[in-house]
Formats: structure tokens, sequence, C-alpha cells
């Protein structure tokens, strides 16, 4: 059977074959792992782009199948206080992501890098309840902050093997649902009576801490 580690091999036998002269310092990046839930991440490295500093800049676009929340909480803070139907609920974020990396030496390890920088994130909620005539969509959006730690395992010149933990942090935003929306600062357009941001907050999964593990597969242009 052919395996995963035959493909690896062949990639960087490929890449090492190819002159020195053709190298850049800018290389794609492909991830999977978890963040608040399964997710893929594509990023462009670019590397010296700040004069002869060993910082790298990296910027990537990512998605994450997480949490709705709690579909009838949901439903009472948008819609109405009904309960009929079986709930049913998914969720998904879009991200984008911007981070300066810079080497480090820890636990006696080459090849590591401290990174951080900015976030934005569009969350997606959508619930539906089967047989009981209610399917409406909570959306949210937010900027956030973000670091962590990336091991890279050279595999070539040109290709990596890249191990990272995180944790994003995202700040409070409005949260969108039917024809409602709630305000962080307690105000609300629409809003049923009685429910305020902090129960639009907990009802839904938007994102707030997201701890992250990924494995990557890197490739220098």
């Amino acid at each position: 059977m052919f395996r995963m580690s035959s493909v690896v091999c062949l990639v960087a036998l490929a890449a090492q074959t190819l002159p020195a002269q053709t190298r850049s310092n800018y290389s794609g990046v492909l991830t999977a792992g978890y963040r608040s839930g399964p997710g893929l991440e594509a990023l462009v490295v670019a590397d010296h782009v700040l004069g002869r500093t060993p910082l790298r800049v990296r910027l990537g676009l990512r998605y994450a199948a997480v949490g709705a929340g709690r579909a009838m909480d949901a439903r009472h803070v948008f819609i109405n206080d009904n309960t009929n139907g079986t709930p049913e609920e998914s969720a998904h974020t879009f991200g984008l992501k911007l981070d300066l990396l810079y080497p480090v030496h820890l636990f006696g390890q080459s090849h590591l890098y401290a990174f951080g920088g900015l976030r934005r994130a569009w969350y997606m909620a959508d619930y539906r309840f089967v047989d009981g005539n209610e399917d409406f969509e909570v959306t949210s959006n937010h900027w956030g902050l973000g670091g962590g730690l990336e091991k890279r395992y050279p595999v070539s010149p040109r290709v990596a093997l890249t191990l990272a933990v995180g944790l994003d942090y995202y700040f409070p935003s409005a949260i969108y649902g039917h024809d409602t929306t709630y305000f962080p600062d307690g105000t609300s357009v629409n809003g049923r009576p009685g429910y305020t941001y902090a129960d639009a907050d907990n009802a839904v999964g938007q994102p707030k801490l997201d701890p992250q593990v990924t494995l990557g597969f890197e490739l220098r242009f």
C-alpha cells in the first residue's frame, strides 16, 4: 500500500533536486488539527522581509467546525419561547490570521518559533427544529489576538513538517440572529423581552478562547 511516509519522501527528494538559485523567501503551509473543533488552515510565510532580522511573517486563512451552543436557548433568545420540535444544530468559523514568528531556544530545541499576532473570525451557527417549523442562523464576527509555539522538523531544504500549539482570544462582538441583534454594551435591536447579551452569548458557541493544536506541511517556493 502507498503510505503517507512515501509521499513525504518523494516530495522531499524532488525538492532537493531543484537548483538552489530557484529558492525564495516564501513558503506555503497546510495544517490540520483542533481549533475549538476540527479545522484546516492554509498559510503563506515570508522570511527576512524585515531586513536581516530572523522574523518570519505569516498570513493564513482558516476554517473550523465548532460547537453551536444550546439550540433551545438560542431559540428562546432570538425567536420565541416554544419548545416543540427536535433540535439539530451545526456551526463553523472562517478566520484570518497575521503572525510574526521569532526563533527561540527553549527545552534544548532547535527550529522552535514563538508566534503572535492579529486574528479575525466569522462565526455562523444553524439551528433547525424538526417538526417545530423553525430554522434560523446566528452570526457574529470578532477581532482577536493569538500566540503560541511552533516546532519545525526540516525534511529537506524546501520541505518541513510543523507542530504548533497556541491560544487565541476574541473580543466580544454583536450577535445577530433572525431579526434580532444583541450588543456587548447591553443594548439590542429587536431584543426579546427578558433576554440580554449575556444570554445570547451563553446560548451560542461564538469564539472566545480558542485553544489549538495543529500539524502542518511546509513547502518553500
